[in-house]
């Protein structure tokens, strides 16, 4: 029993022959690595259990600030939702967010016996160049990750599934016959299939009542209308809601009442969404929903 942690690290450095896939998302202000600037990155570090089978450990992001003359197309603010220069957003600096997220990848390295990092992504050559580029930037020293391989997950969607769009393959490998060889696509495209198919707040919380969450940016603002106070709150954006007239959905994961969206974002409420869940039996219970925007 003493033995299982290093069993599964060995496994994990087996599978992949010394290279850790980590999955990584970045929000940029274009699409030229060299020009535009770099705005948010998030890692997803992969564990495996004895069995063989994978599943992703907690991300690890970091708001961005733009380098010195970095480009920022508006278009691309307006399809992110990003405002750099919002108050509260607590940027760090190029070199400070990548040292944030590679102590990260590098502790899950040591964990899992491997040497190298290897980036996942749909179409991962965006990434990796972006994050090539602010390595360059920097004369970052310490970068854990390859600098040319990379795990594609378009590339592995259509091999394995026929499905070169994410959300597609990762719901076909689903239907799957679970086996470990196959089980490494579904979670290499856990983190992106949220990031890049509409999965873009995980809300958790203990509701008694009657409660609304105000989402604006990327704040949540609960409000009992009824009931105690809500208890437990965790929040996790993977984009902040834009300033733009797009549609949310809400989708309950864990609770027993209902949750619905009763207001959409619109220039007249500031962009605001509101999320209503009401609980209406006796006591309190634990929630989760994801809502999406699109």
């Amino acid at each position: 029993m003493d033995n299982a942690p290093n069993n599964a690290a060995t496994r994990m450095a087996q599978r992949f022959r010394g290279f850790l896939p980590v999955v990584v998302d970045v929000e940029t202000g274009g699409f030229n690595a060299e020009t535009d600037a770099l705005l948010e990155i998030a890692v997803v570090t992969i564990g495996m259990d004895n069995d063989g089978f994978v599943h992703p450990q907690p991300a690890v992001s970091a708001h961005v600030d733009p380098f010195p003359g970095a480009n920022i197309d508006p278009r691309s603010l307006e399809i992110t939702g990003i405002d750099p220069s919002h108050p509260f957003r607590g940027a760090l600096a190029e070199r400070a967010a990548l040292d944030h997220v590679f102590a990260a990848v590098r502790q899950a390295m040591r964990n899992s016996d491997c040497q190298r990092a290897i980036l996942v992504g749909h179409n991962a050559a965006f990434d990796l160049g972006f994050l090539n580029a602010a390595v360059r930037r920097t004369g970052h020293k310490r970068n854990p990750f390859h600098p040319f391989s990379s795990f594609d997950t378009a590339t592995l969607g259509g091999l394995a599934y026929g499905q070169t769009v994410l959300s597609k393959a990762v719901l076909a490998a689903g239907q799957a016959v679970r086996d470990p060889r196959l089980d490494v696509l579904l979670l290499l495209g856990h983190h992106e299939a949220e990031a890049m198919n509409g999965v873009r707040l995980h809300w958790k919380g203990r509701v008694d009542d009657y409660v609304e969450l105000n989402i604006q940016g990327n704040r949540v603002r609960s409000r009992e209308r009824e009931g105690s106070q809500t208890l437990n709150e965790q929040a996790s954006f993977s984009n902040p809601l834009p300033r733009a007239n797009v549609t949310v959905s809400v989708r309950k994961r864990n609770g027993r009442g209902r949750v619905s969206v009763v207001q959409q974002p619109s220039q007249s409420n500031n962009y605001t969404a509101i999320v209503k869940i009401d609980d209406d039996k006796s006591g309190a219970d634990d929630y989760e929903i994801e809502m999406e925007w699109r």
